[in-house]
């Protein structure tokens, strides 16, 4: 299966601190951190974070005209054009399907005030629902996140450093 909603009661590794409901954490269940490398590397599953937001690793074919069917209306690409195994033609093949279409090329380490701010405007600008995925979804993770908390007040400084706590960065 491609497809995989975050269950509210699975078990989550994030503290209870994180996730009680006056912070950003309250609607982002991360369900698949484990160990010391964060996120699972899941490439081929979509998890659904909020009724805007799904992150994803590399995406197929298959999981776009699946997206596609669910109602989702954008994907933003955060790999480089660089790195490897990257789906062949995916504007193409994205935009085919009458999906919006943004390659925001994102190295973790370039994340910075300006940076987020485009992106965020970016997310803000674009139809919803939007898939968002770059290689292992971890930097799909790390923007949705920053993405939430921003939109729900929180300084960009204490949302990157939430960020960089979780290992997402």
């Amino acid at each position: 299966m491609y497809w995989e909603e975050f269950n509210p009661n699975a078990q989550c590794p994030i503290p209870q601190s994180l996730t009680s409901s006056s912070n950003c954490f309250a609607n982002f269940k991360v369900g698949a951190m484990s160990g010391n490398m964060g996120l699972i590397r899941l490439m081929n599953i979509v998890r659904k974070i909020n009724d805007e937001l799904a992150i994803a690793g590399q995406i197929t074919v298959e999981q776009l005209k699946q997206i596609a069917d669910e109602g989702y209306k954008s994907v933003i690409n955060l790999r480089l054009p660089d790195e490897i195994d990257l789906l062949a033609n995916e504007q193409e093949k994205t935009e085919v399907l009458g999906l919006y279409y943004v390659n925001f090329p994102t190295k973790p380490e370039d994340l910075n005030h300006q940076s987020t701010l485009q992106i965020y405007e970016t997310i803000t600008e674009l139809p919803k629902p939007i898939l968002i995925h770059c290689d292992n979804s971890i930097r799909s993770a790390a923007i949705a996140l920053l993405y939430i908390c921003i939109k729900q007040g929180v300084t960009f400084e204490k949302a990157l450093q939430k960020v960089i706590t979780l290992g997402l960065i």
